[in-house]
């Protein structure tokens, strides 16, 4: 089946309407001399002193979009603190990176496209941050943003303790008066009570519109701050609508991004996507909204499900691998619209040990319609690890981010 390329793609001169969302690539790419899209290049100085430059290409979705870094003067392939940036998190105009600038020292960096100005990037001041929990929110309307990173102390049959490391900054990037702050945060039922979770692990972090961060663990639920409010002093916690095990169950090569997402569309609203499998390739993909309860607690309510044969029979789905989805997420700008992976290389018997084919495919489906609206192939460039190496399990760790810095960024 043939791929419906980019136009900014196949032609970089062509000026076409940037995508209102794209899905970012968190995995960047380090090219010194990449023809980059003038509109979105930033510059800045690492923390070491040296300058580097990035740059987005943007695809519109279910193709992803990249990051792409220009660092002449930084470590090259052969040297053992090489690494490729990375984008860890996303709100409205800005993105964070994170790039590992010597074998001792990672950088942290806010990247803003807000306004006619060209893009700017700063170095955030320097903190022990790990990425994976990490998230951020910029407050709509004024210039504030927070980066914030939930931290765990405990469990294995003791209560978890969690702790918030927190920057607060009141203007549009972050300045040399802003300072971490690190405070133990409680947990909280849907009524405000006291709340103690015998173990967590942050899977993804979701900003939901300019007040909430939600540190979501896909097999336990979801914790949600308001972190200018009161700079996080409570969390609140919110099940799951599917069933919550203590311990998370052994899936091998798998993660649970590949198969469970919470996601943000049309504005504000929260919407939680599980793909359920059973034996061989027999799934069912289920959509849930967050809304509230009668009693003011957060409740789900399911939108509605499709299985195996169902989406198969979608129109237009006919020469797209009949294998289980991975990695779905639900279009930023139609409710309607979820986006996912299929691959036969990334399955079992159907694999390329098998004679399978290693082609990966990123389709959007309309789910109401019950048809496909796009498809894009994800090329042999984009499927590598942190070493460079082409492989299909670079995509464990949530590989693709939401985002709607499009919307900011102007030509120049």
């Amino acid at each position: 089946m043939e791929a419906r390329p980019s136009k900014t793609l196949d032609d970089p001169t062509a000026v076409v309407p940037r995508p209102p969302w794209v899905l970012l690539d968190r995995l960047g790419h380090r090219e010194d001399q990449a023809d980059a899209d003038a509109a979105t290049v930033a510059s800045s100085r690492t923390s070491t002193g040296t300058v580097i430059s990035v740059s987005f290409r943007f695809a519109a979705p279910p193709a992803t979009s990249r990051l792409y870094l220009r660092w002449p003067s930084g470590p090259s392939r052969e040297d053992s603190s090489f690494a490729y940036p990375r984008v860890v998190a996303a709100h409205d105009d800005s993105v964070l990176l994170q790039l590992t600038v010597s074998s001792r020292s990672i950088d942290y960096f806010l990247y803003k496209a807000r306004g006619a100005r060209p893009p700017s990037l700063s170095l955030l001041p320097r903190s022990a941050l790990t990425r994976k929990g990490i998230g951020i929110l910029r407050r709509r309307g004024e210039g504030a943003f927070a980066v914030a990173e939930l931290r765990t102390a405990g469990g294995d049959g003791t209560p978890v303790a969690f702790d918030l490391c927190v920057l607060l900054s009141p203007g549009p990037g972050p300045s040399e008066s802003d300072k971490w702050e690190v405070r133990r945060v409680k947990v909280l039922d849907g009524r405000g009570k006291d709340l103690a979770l015998q173990c967590w692990e942050t899977d993804a972090v979701v900003p939901v519109g300019g007040r909430f961060l939600c540190w979501v663990d896909y097999y336990r639920g979801i914790l949600v701050g308001r972190v200018f409010a009161d700079g996080g002093s409570a969390l609140t916690y919110v099940p799951l609508p599917v069933d919550t095990p203590w311990a998370k169950p052994d899936h091998g090569q798998e993660c649970p991004e590949a198969s469970r997402s919470v996601c943000v569309t049309a504005g504000d609203t929260v919407k939680f996507v599980s793909v359920d499998r059973g034996l061989l390739f027999v799934f069912t993909v289920t959509i849930w909204t967050l809304g509230k309860a009668r009693d003011g607690s957060m409740e789900w309510e399911k939108d509605g499900e499709f299985r195996a044969a169902e989406l198969w029979a979608f129109s237009g789905y006919e020469h797209l691998p009949r294998v289980p989805p991975e990695y779905p997420v639900v279009s930023m700008a139609d409710p309607d619209a979820l986006c996912f992976m299929v691959s036969e290389g990334r399955h079992g018997h159907a694999g390329v040990e098998a004679g399978g084919d290693d082609t990966v495919w990123l389709v959007e489906v309309d789910t109401r319609r019950r048809a496909v609206r796009s498809v894009s192939r994800f090329s042999k460039e984009e499927t590598r690890d942190m070493s460079g190496r082409a492989s299909l399990n670079m995509f464990h760790g949530h590989a693709f981010l939401p985002s709607e810095v499009t919307t900011y960024v102007h030509e120049q």
